[in-house]
């Protein structure tokens, strides 16, 4: 059975890897407070969505305009595909974590 993300590895291969930051979430904090910052908080806020149609909304990977752009038609078309199996099964989940950061810049 398809689980809505056959290909995916494949897909990420073919997209730009600027600005993308494994230890982001790990990292901000202490980036924060070797900065000079005080009182810094982290909040990780998770977004799920049940459909391809939300997510691309926020996720790059379900917008084909966008995807298009760096991933070849035919691979593009057999993710989207799987993907569309996923989502007329009812079980497509797609979910992924962003941190909200608060700080303050000390006072001289």
């Amino acid at each position: 059975m398809s689980h809505g993300y056959e290909h995916l590895a494949e897909v990420v291969d073919h997209l730009p890897t600027a600005g993308r930051d494994g230890a982001a979430g790990r990292t901000t904090r202490t980036r924060m407070v070797r900065a000079g910052l005080q009182a810094t908080s982290v909040l990780p806020v998770t977004l799920r969505f049940t459909s391809p149609t939300d997510a691309a909304a926020i996720a790059p990977y379900f917008n084909g305009d966008i995807m298009g752009m760096f991933v070849p038609a035919e691979l593009l078309d057999r993710f989207s595909a799987s993907v569309d199996r996923s989502a007329d099964r009812g079980d497509f989940l797609f979910a992924f974590t962003m941190w909200i950061t608060q700080e303050r810049v000390p006072v001289e």
